[in-house]
């Protein structure tokens, strides 16, 4: 039963095979230093701004319901702020 079918099947199971060997050139974490566990740090655009388009002072936290009402403001980088910080939080 050597037909093109199972030639090609046998063709997708060694690259599968070859695939589990090489790393995905794809992943950006790197395990070792650390660094894939900040990654969305690099997301941010404008750190702490948030913070200044809410008047609140950069070492306080702001409170979850001014998030949320922010994130119905009129105000269309406010409102996508706000969305982002309600998305993130922990």
């Amino acid at each position: 039963m050597g037909g093109p079918i199972s030639r090609t099947i046998q063709e997708h199971l060694d690259r599968m095979k070859q695939s589990e060997k090489e790393p995905d050139p794809r992943d950006t974490s790197d395990s070792e230093s650390g660094e894939g566990e900040h990654w969305i740090a690099g997301a941010v655009k404008k750190p702490g701004q948030l913070h200044r388009d809410l008047g609140v002072p950069q070492g306080q936290k702001i409170p979850v319901s001014q998030i949320e009402a922010a994130a119905k403001s009129s105000n269309p980088k406010l409102r996508q702020r706000a969305q982002f910080a309600l998305n993130v939080r922990k």
